[in-house]
């Protein structure tokens, strides 16, 4: 009766330990995100999205999510921000740390392949994967510098400070080339990096800052065959062209647009996504007189709050502020737009349901009810 009461003893020990160690260090199984830092495609069909120290990734073919979590020195001091590749590789740049890493890795396994510090950036504002195996990345106060590495070899090539001191500022890489657009709302840089032999070189072509009467731009993208477009709050889009010196903006399409919301931009096949200001979203193609043309609107169920592409424009994903995430596709000159997962943003309450505690309730600041299953995150309704 001893040796049963003793075995007993020892193996509830041993759950409350169990659980204990859990509690210290949790699995995450899914998660919403109240804010979203940054976000990026990683390969065709992953989306990524990072703020404090997770990232959430969510594969758009399996319909699966993965978390990953930085809280150790091993696997990065929090997160903050997130740069994806053309394959299931990704970068991401760390927060808390005093000198912040910048880790490489894989794609599900999450192996780190390559990570280094750069001594000039003590905070990243953005990160770029490159061709050539280049990353690029843009720190803020006080130096606001760009630092190009090969993340292979774990060398850096170059540093130059920007001279644009903004916040909110957009970072995007071409999908093919070395360039880079560093964006501030009243004008924008292009950046070139050159690589010879041992020697790397970047060139700065700039764009004349906007007039007191324009709009300001709030989005930006790169065609596959590396042509840079814009779009201002008012919904026109423009274009860039270098004239050897500086950039050129080019007004390519405008409209009588009323509305508040914020504007996107991103590229889908031959074509071009653009939202807002209004509540639309225009899929925008190019007629055979070489002018663009609205070839399809559609509408999501409330405003965006981040449109992106992948690298070759196979596909996008709109995240919307509620929380909605669409995947848009394009076959035969038509736009699909689905919504594939519910993200539940700006929550407030939060609520197991006895007696079982399988289903999870949560309130957002709207008032609006939702019940998720506690292991899949599946919206119940």
């Amino acid at each position: 009766m001893a040796e049963g009461t003793s075995e007993v003893f020892e193996t509830t020990n041993s759950e409350v330990l169990s659980e204990e160690k859990n509690i210290i260090s949790p699995k995450v199984r899914w998660m919403n995100l109240h804010e979203i830092r940054s976000i990026t495609f990683v390969g065709k069909d992953v989306v990524a999205a990072s703020n404090d120290m997770y990232i959430v990734f969510l594969n758009l073919k399996t319909n699966t999510e993965l978390v990953y979590i930085a809280n150790s020195k091993k696997k990065g001091d929090g997160v903050d921000c997130v740069a994806g590749y053309k394959s299931n590789i990704f970068a991401f740049a760390e927060k808390n740390a005093d000198n912040p890493r910048v880790l490489i890795l894989n794609y599900p396994h999450f192996n780190i392949l390559s990570e280094f510090t750069d001594p000039d950036i003590n905070r990243y504002k953005g990160l770029c994967m490159m061709e050539a195996e280049l990353i690029c990345g843009f720190g803020g106060f006080p130096a606001y510098s760009m630092s190009v590495w090969s993340w292979r070899s774990g060398q850096r090539l170059l540093a130059v400070p920007t001279g644009v001191v903004r916040r909110r500022q957009l970072y995007e890489a071409s999908h093919s080339g070395l360039f880079l657009c560093e964006c501030w709302g009243d004008g924008l840089i292009v950046w070139e990096v050159g690589i010879c032999y041992t020697q790397s070189v970047v060139m700065r072509r700039s764009s004349e800052e906007r007039g007191a009467d324009e709009a300001k731009i709030e989005g930006v993208c790169w065609s596959t065959d590396n042509m840079l477009y814009a779009v201002d709050a008012k919904g026109c889009l423009y274009s860039f062209l270098s004239d050897g010196i500086g950039m050129v903006k080019n007004l390519e399409w405008a409209m009588d647009i009323t509305g508040d919301n914020k504007t996107h931009v991103c590229t889908l096949g031959n074509g071009l996504l653009i939202y807002g200001p209004d509540m639309n979203l225009r899929y925008l193609k190019k007629a055979p007189e070489q002018q663009w043309i609205v070839a399809q609107t559609l509408r999501p169920h409330d405003p965006l709050f981040r449109l992106i592409s992948s690298v070759w424009s196979e596909g996008a994903v709109a995240w919307t502020d509620s929380g909605l995430v669409y995947k848009i596709t394009e076959s035969e000159d038509t736009v699909a737009l689905v919504c594939v997962t519910f993200k539940q943003r700006h929550i407030k309450v939060v609520q197991l349901i006895a007696p079982h505690f399988k289903t999870i309730a949560t309130m957002d600041e709207n008032g609006v009810l939702c019940l998720f299953d506690l292991r899949s995150s599946r919206l119940v309704s």
